[in-house]
């Protein structure tokens, strides 16, 4: 692992702006790409080939930081409040490691994961529907990015990943 200065990282954001700007990308035109490199870490993952494991997650964390700087752009939010978001997810799910919960055995933990999960899906107002829309065309353009490829994926409809 390398440590990178935070100018070489200033530097790599400006790229990245100039680069989505010269595109035109918006987040909807983003979603195929970042659903087909999702498919491709996993498949890198699941062939244990770290190499190309390491640069399918770049690619993935790529797509992630121009959906969030098209957001903070469009004035909605920014990578700082994502990253915010899923650190404030994790301790609420994880008790056993954050906060005071007894549960220490795998089974226990699952069982108290997945009482929180359905009680803050409970608290959740329902998906609006152009959202549920949306999410099914990307979902059908994905699909036809994966049979018009069939070779290159091999999914596993038993996998899980809830976050």
């Amino acid at each position: 692992m390398t440590s990178r200065s935070s100018a070489t990282s200033s530097r790599n954001f400006a790229l990245l702006t100039v680069a989505r700007g010269i595109a035109e990308q918006t987040n909807q035109s983003l979603l195929p790409a970042l659903i087909e490199e999702a498919y491709e870490a996993a498949e890198a993952a699941r062939a244990q080939d770290d190499a190309h494991f390491r640069e399918e997650l770049g690619d993935l964390l790529l797509l992630v930081v121009m959906h969030a700087q098209i957001a903070r752009e469009t004035g909605r939010f920014d990578i700082e409040e994502v990253i915010e978001q899923v650190s404030d997810k994790l301790i609420r799910r994880h008790p056993h490691v954050f906060g005071t919960s007894e549960a220490r055995d795998a089974g226990a933990v699952l069982k108290q994961w997945e009482a929180i999960k359905r009680e803050e899906k409970n608290a959740d107002f329902a998906l609006p529907r152009q959202f549920a829309e949306s999410l099914a065309r990307a979902g059908a353009r994905a699909k036809g990015a994966i049979q018009s490829r069939p070779s290159e994926f091999r999914l596993d409809s038993t996998a899980r990943c809830d976050g």
